[in-house]
């Protein structure tokens, strides 16, 4: 099996997890969305932070 299948394979069973659990419990799926938009938020804010000095 070479790399890129394997990355092909892992990738659609992370879409198909990702669709499973938005459709089995939309409220959760919110709450982890909301999750990790603030956390690549507070990621980018300490990225630009020594920018804005």
């Amino acid at each position: 099996m070479s790399l890129a299948l394997a990355r092909r394979i892992g990738l659609y069973l992370l879409a198909v997890g990702v669709v499973y659990s938005v459709l089995s419990e939309p409220a959760r799926s919110g709450e982890f969305v909301q999750l990790a938009f603030t956390a690549l938020a507070d990621a980018a804010d300490g990225l630009l932070a020594p920018l804005n000095r």
